[in-house]
């Protein structure tokens, strides 16, 4: 069993492509480049909601299962300017799913282009910002000291020039969940 694409490319707030075993959700448009990197308390209702009457009950506050579909909240990270990437979000999903935020979602996508692994990642980030946009800056900066780093850089200003595009354009008068 795997999760209901159709119904997920429906929902006007949530994003998933996939080839990951990653979710997420719209947050906001207004960014602040030293925010924390957790979903807020409104996307979180609206991911329990939304998966509830897809038939997911919830069995404990980090999960939610269905048959052998496991969604899970990892644990937020409590530290300004800390990235929620792990390794583990890489990987085609198997039955565990995560819900994370545009930019924990971003920044996978772009470890998935340092790598090779997906020669699409521009693509798929735009895909991601026509549905959530992410803190870009915020990225850059959690990541400047690493490998990753100097790969932002190379995309940094196209990525947001789009994404300032995007949101004028699609988000302008929308607000947080």
């Amino acid at each position: 069993m795997t999760l209901d694409i159709d119904k997920i490319k429906m929902n006007r707030h949530i994003f998933h492509l996939p080839s990951l075993p990653l979710l997420t959700i719209y947050d906001d448009n207004f960014f602040v480049r030293n925010d924390y990197d957790i979903l807020s308390q409104g996307q979180r209702q609206t991911l329990i909601e939304f998966f509830q009457a897809q038939g997911f009950k919830q069995t404990s506050g980090k999960l939610l299962c269905k048959n052998n579909i496991r969604l899970h909240f990892p644990k937020p990270k409590h530290i300004l300017a800390q990235s929620g990437f792990e390794e583990l979000y890489v990987s085609p999903p198997l039955d565990d799913y995560y819900f994370v935020t545009p930019t924990t979602f971003a920044e996978t996508l772009f470890q998935q282009g340092l790598r090779g692994i997906n020669p699409n990642f521009l693509d798929d980030i735009r895909l991601l910002i026509q549905t959530c946009p992410f803190n870009i800056e915020l990225l850059r900066d959690i990541n400047i000291s690493n490998e990753l780093g100097p790969f932002i850089n190379q995309y940094y200003v196209m990525l947001e020039t789009y994404q300032k595009q995007i949101i004028e354009e699609r988000f302008k008068k929308k607000k947080a969940l």
